[in-house]
């Protein structure tokens, strides 16, 4: 049942260690770097000026011109509806796969 929301098995494996090197908290470290899945407003804004103009346009077109930065292999062709500008409308959005 918990299938999507557990660790996978190295991650749990991996979490003595820092206790056992003296980490006492359980919270995440903080740190200065932005997460990988942050979002850019003016490249959300962007996003959708490209895609309203080319409804094609594929993600490695988008990663091309400097909107999304590619973080999986380059066949894969969809968008994560997080890109999209609110006002885009319903239809013109792909499909999404997970």
């Amino acid at each position: 049942q918990l299938r999507d929301e557990s660790s996978s098995q190295p991650r749990v494996l991996s979490w003595p260690k820092p206790f056992q090197e003296g980490r006492h908290r359980v919270e995440n470290e903080h740190h200065a770097r932005r997460p990988v899945t942050s979002v850019n407003p003016d490249n959300v804004l962007r996003t959708g000026e490209l895609i309203r103009v080319n409804l094609r346009i594929t993600v490695l077109e988008l990663s091309q011109e400097g909107v999304l930065h590619l973080v999986f292999p380059a066949d894969q062709q969809t968008i994560n509806a997080r890109y999209y500008s609110t006002s885009l409308n319903e239809k013109v959005k792909p499909a999404i796969r997970s």
